[in-house]
């Protein structure tokens, strides 16, 4: 205690032996001061403690970006000053919390080029966020392929997560796909994690089940994360129109198509034509007048009409021996698709249908 006070006392200014003398005089227990210097372990730890907090402080005090922090860990280390992994893992949460990610990159950047340290997955997931936050998704892409296996689980969650946020969804299937098995476990993980159920992110689970052909594992996944609270949007019954489509089943995929049409208020949607014309098709072939005309009035409303819905439209009609009432020349017209020898002929059948059925 003793030896304590008398340090206070030395470094304070000024400095004289009148304050030395007071305190043993409010001190009347100290009889005698301690010679004894301290142990060579208590100097490691206290030029350790002191170490650590220099080193923080230093790499927090460089406020500019410009300031390079790399520089200051060469400088560091050149003159013989100690650190650890876990201290400089610290310091990076530190500089991502005060968003001072330029600085938070170069710590990692420099441990990763420092012989004797290891990165760890999380380490590389962290490094492969911060370079896809300043330097684009190219540049982390080009980072996540050179990672090691052992690494590319937990950077795949992250880079899975920038794609999902730049709207990049083929480019978030297609990881899914190449993840295979583990694409389910990516999912878990982020489910785990998130705060809100961003429907985004069960969509490209969903179009990798749908690009897959596993339908009923697709429609088994959907079941669950509308149980779960998730708010489907159009491209959920787009992805699951596709694959119905694909797989034969016209109903599942007509009632997909209705649910995405019903948020057309919401956003603007445009289905993929090839599903649509498959849509008109079965429609034609089923002779399911009444729901013919409700689906191609939408189209004509989305202006995603063609020659080949209307001659679909048309063959309806002849179908279930109706006659055409409807001036399909005239909606053509203004829709601007030009008439052809064929929806002619079509059209002129299909306004003779209740003469032919009744003659």
């Amino acid at each position: 205690m003793a030896v304590a006070l008398l340090r206070r006392l030395i470094h304070r200014k000024p400095f004289s032996f009148l304050s030395i003398s007071s305190v043993i005089l409010q001190n009347p227990s100290i009889t005698s001061f301690s010679t004894i210097p301290p142990t060579s372990e208590t100097r490691e730890k206290e030029r350790f403690v002191r170490s650590e907090t220099d080193l923080r402080r230093g790499i927090l005090r460089l406020r500019f970006p410009r300031r390079s922090a790399a520089t200051f860990m060469d400088d560091w280390v050149g003159g013989g000053g100690k650190f650890t992994v876990s201290e400089l893992r610290g310091v990076v949460v530190s500089l991502i919390q005060a968003e001072r990610y330029e600085h938070a990159l170069q710590i990692l950047s420099w441990m990763d080029s420092y012989e004797q340290i290891h990165l760890s997955s999380s380490d590389h997931a962290t490094k492969l966020d911060l370079i896809a936050k300043l330097q684009g998704t190219a540049q982390a892409e080009d980072y996540f392929v050179k990672l090691p296996i052992t690494s590319k689980k937990a950077a795949s969650f992250t880079l899975l997560h920038h794609y999902v946020k730049t709207r990049d969804l083929q480019k978030a299937e297609t990881l899914m796909a190449d993840l295979q098995n583990q694409a389910e476990r990516i999912f878990k993980d982020w489910e785990f994690e998130c705060r809100n159920y961003d429907i985004r992110v069960s969509n490209v689970l969903l179009g990798a089940y749908v690009r897959k052909g596993l339908m009923e594992k697709a429609e088994k996944f959907h079941n669950y994360t509308l149980k779960k609270g998730a708010v489907p949007n159009y491209k959920t019954y787009e992805i699951l129109m596709e694959g119905w489509v694909k797989n034969g089943e016209m109903e599942k995929a007509v009632e997909a198509m209705k649910k995405g049409f019903s948020l057309l208020k919401y956003c603007k949607w445009r289905p993929p034509v090839v599903v649509v014309e498959k849509i008109g098709e079965y429609f034609e072939k089923k002779g399911d007048l009444v729901e013919a005309e409700k689906y191609f009035e939408v189209l004509r409303n989305l202006k995603m009409m063609s020659l080949k819905m209307y001659k679909s439209l048309v063959r309806t009609y002849i179908n279930v021996d109706v006659m055409l009432v409807k001036n399909i020349s005239l909606d053509m017209i203004k829709d601007g698709i030009e008439l052809d020898e064929e929806i002619e002929e079509l059209i002129l059948r299909a306004k003779k249908m209740d003469f032919l059925s009744n003659g």
